[in-house]
């Protein structure tokens, strides 16, 4: 499904396929769909690298993690969001400016990437509690 949006200007076919949903199905997702929204973001730019996110999920496998976890939404958005089979609620931290810039860019840039591990910013239902990524 999908509302393709007739832009102004030129835009990438995927920007012009995109769209917000309001009504969500209760079928079920495979594992791999959690996993890969979490790959996405440790993959995902931000400033300085800093990558001041995390995440909650919760499926509806776990009904007293989904619960809680649609329970911290506004009222209007649990009545949409009450049928979907996975919640994942982004939280950020404030950027630190006064953090000191990189040491030798150069270098880090020639190095091979590491990522940090997913298990340290995807939560399962509460923080602390690694969502099960395989």
């Amino acid at each position: 499904m999908g509302k393709p949006a007739t832009p102004d200007h030129p835009i990438h076919e995927i920007l012009r396929r995109r769209w917000s949903p309001l009504a969500f199905s209760d079928r079920s997702m495979t594992p791999e769909t959690p996993q890969s929204l979490c790959e996405a973001s440790r993959r995902a730019p931000s400033s300085a690298h800093e990558r001041p996110w995390s995440f909650l999920v919760a499926t509806n496998d776990a009904p007293e993690e989904y619960d809680r976890l649609l329970g911290c939404l506004v009222e209007g958005h649990q009545v949409r969001a009450k049928h979907a089979p996975a919640l994942l609620v982004s939280v950020a931290g404030k950027f630190d400016r006064d953090r000191a810039p990189t040491p030798h860019l150069r270098q880090r840039e020639s190095a091979p990437q590491i990522r940090t591990p997913i298990g340290s910013f995807v939560f399962s239902g509460r923080w602390g509690r690694g969502f099960p990524l395989a």
